[in-house]
């Protein structure tokens, strides 16, 4: 394995530095005045936000995960997160692999510094996410993964793992509960300080587990019991910035385009869930965010203040939805599901959020290729956010027999730049 040079970056608290030089004649010694600017302008993570699967610590963009763990492109990696396992400051690596569509179990694999440390075979048959979090208040973070099972119908579930590390040493704590649990966040929902979980379970009732302190949860039902077909993506966010974490969730928006839903009322868009500090949802306590129609099949939720003003944005990542066709970026329409990407940035208006603009995938970008995740963080050091793309195919460094992974290679190292006012380009890090 080839040696990589970690870089760590704290996404708060940057501070953009020069020296100037002041050149005198020289019988007078050069006197060097450091000027130092403000520091970034960047809005400050509030505590409750911190305690939430969201909130990352470690970025490294541009990882060719299967070459860093020895594995090669016929595994998946959905769940994935950088950690910092033996607190060195040097980010770790958690990996769980999916032979997809599962009919074999992947693996649990630890690469710590830079060298894989540890791998426990026939983990899970399926891990579509992985939350960050310090479940048992040792001040180490573990890792809760969520096990969607075999991809194929009739798509029968699979059931989730805690990790709760020591070091690098693991303890498995798994969970009875069967479902598709395709998404889940975690984040301190009823303000007593530890972190609980919603594992979104598709098809069944859905439930939050509520954390006593030491890692030993309590199931609590969620929404009367009712399960939430079609929604595959959630995270905790102080939206409303009153304390309490609300909850955003979202997937399948096309279904609303495509059929008549009598679940809850009609619903299958994104919400926000306002929430009460003591662990409780509704719908009837909601706000609806907007559609972008033929991108209906969500993918990622974000939050941070793209354009400095102050409030957050919610960045939605998007790929196709299953409605029939959607456009390509010659307007042009193909028929499409899980296809290309495009990213919409919604902005705060009075209590509502509306649309503030909608990124592309750059040109030549392949049909059948969309993003995982996305990673937001001050990439380049010029005091502006940046949104990077965080795709276990896009930085692929060797040659594929897929050929999809060669066709990504010319868009290595790609992100979009941001100008501190919400604007965005297409850019590729030298």
């Amino acid at each position: 394995m080839k040696k990589l040079i970690f870089a760590f970056w704290v996404l708060f608290g940057i501070s953009c530095t020069k020296t100037d030089s002041i050149t005198t004649t020289p019988s007078t010694p050069i006197v060097v005045t450091p000027i130092t600017p403000p520091p970034c302008t960047f809005t400050t993570i509030s505590e409750i936000n911190k305690k939430t699967s969201h909130y990352k610590k470690y970025n490294i963009p541009f990882y060719d995960y299967f070459l860093n763990s020895n594995s090669e492109y016929t595994k998946l990696f959905f769940s994935r997160s950088f950690i910092d396992l033996n607190k060195n400051s040097t980010p770790d690596l958690i990996l769980s692999s999916v032979y997809w569509p599962g009919y074999k179990k992947g693996e649990l694999i630890l690469v710590v510094d830079n060298k894989v440390e540890k791998i426990i075979e026939n983990f899970q048959i399926h891990s579509r996410k992985m939350l960050i979090a310090d479940f048992n208040g040792d001040k180490q973070d573990d890792a809760f993964f969520l096990d969607q099972g075999l991809d194929v119908s009739p798509y029968p579930g699979g059931s989730n793992d805690l990790i709760l590390f020591n070091g690098t040493s693991v303890q498995i704590k798994s969970f009875p509960d069967i479902g598709i649990f395709h998404g889940g966040c975690a984040g301190d929902i009823d303000n007593d300080g530890d972190i609980d979980i919603f594992p979104l379970s598709n098809g069944k009732p859905e439930f939050l587990l509520i954390n006593d302190g030491s890692a030993n949860f309590t199931k609590k039902e969620l929404f009367g019991g009712i399960a939430l077909n079609e929604y595959f993506h959630c995270e905790f966010y102080d939206l409303n910035k009153d304390g309490n974490l609300d909850l955003i969730i979202g997937g399948h928006e096309w279904k609303s385009f495509a059929f008549k839903n009598s679940q809850l009322g009609g619903i299958y868009e994104n919400h926000i869930l306002w929430g009460d500090g003591k662990g409780n949802f509704s719908f009837s306590n909601s706000s609806k965010l907007p559609t972008l129609n033929l991108w209906g099949t969500v993918t990622d939720f974000d939050f941070y203040d793209l354009d400095n003003d102050g409030t957050e944005e919610i960045i939605v990542s998007r790929t196709g939805g299953s409605d029939g066709s959607t456009m390509d970026n010659n307007g042009v329409k193909v028929k499409n599901f899980y296809n290309y990407f495009k990213i919409q940035i919604l902005k705060k208006s009075g209590s509502q959020y509306i649309d503030s603009s909608v990124l592309d995938y750059p040109s030549g970008w392949p049909a059948s290729e969309w993003l995982d995740w996305v990673d937001v963080y001050d990439l380049d050091g010029d005091c502006n956010l940046d949104i990077i793309p965080d795709d276990q195919e896009l930085n692929y460094t060797r040659t594929s027999a897929y050929q999809a992974i060669n066709d990504l290679k010319k868009f290595t190292n790609l992100y979009f730049k941001g100008n501190g006012k919400g604007g965005f380009s297409v850019t590729y890090k030298k």
